[in-house]
């Protein structure tokens, strides 16, 4: 069985959504995707959240390799 070793911020803002918030080091079974470590958070059907995967917007398709970094924040808004 191979796996990966993700790293994954969870932003504060997500009160209430996450299993666990801030920063924490996951172990997936491959093949696993970005959608997939959305699940295991707890935060699957939360609705709009922007991810990054390696500093760049990530879809939840995308398949994950080890020592990718993950973040998971809520949609940016605001001003005028």
């Amino acid at each position: 069985m191979k796996c990966a070793h993700v790293r994954v911020y969870v932003s504060p803002a997500l009160t209430g959504a996450a299993k666990k918030k801030g920063e924490q080091e996951l172990e997936m079974e491959l093949p696993a995707t970005v959608g997939d470590v959305l699940a295991v958070l707890g935060l699957a059907g939360t609705g709009s959240l922007l991810i990054s995967r390696n500093g760049r917007l990530a879809r939840l398709e995308e398949l994950l390799e080890d020592g990718d970094e993950l973040g998971f924040y809520p949609p940016i808004g605001g001003g005028q």
